[in-house]
């Protein structure tokens, strides 16, 4: 036997209520994890310090230096050529694809597959935290 609609109207409005709950907190989570994926390289982050990305308080102040990343990529491993792109690709998407473009990778979640697992993690926090730049 199936739910009575007043049984299914409470159970909406509980998904409803933790939803909004999520949304209220997922800023606080996303900064957490942005700091996180900051301090794997640091000098291409906010002023580019592992103490000002610490001292942070608003992703704004960790802002992607887009331009050093797109230089380096070049020199970096795939992985973490991809992690760089990703994470800028939060910030900015038009600057994420010049920044792949310039490490020679394809668009596509496969490329994601070539991080490590620290990198994976933090991509995955900021997907599910996401709430807009």
């Amino acid at each position: 036997m199936g739910m009575s609609e007043e049984e299914q109207l409470a159970e909406q409005h509980e998904k409803m209520m933790q939803q909004m709950e999520f949304f209220r907190t997922a800023p606080t989570r996303f900064l957490a994890a942005w700091k996180r994926g900051c301090l794997i390289s640091p000098q291409y982050f906010g002023d580019g310090t592992v103490e000002g990305i610490e001292a942070a308080t608003d992703k704004w102040q960790l802002a992607p230096n887009t331009e050093a990343i797109k230089k380096a990529v070049r020199s970096k491993s795939p992985g973490e050529a991809i992690f760089l792109a990703a994470m800028v690709s939060f910030y900015n998407d038009v600057s994420s694809r010049k920044i792949q473009k310039a490490a020679g990778q394809s668009d596509g979640v496969g490329n994601l597959l070539r991080m490590d697992w620290e990198r994976r993690q933090v991509i995955a926090d900021l997907l599910v935290n996401y709430a807009g730049w």
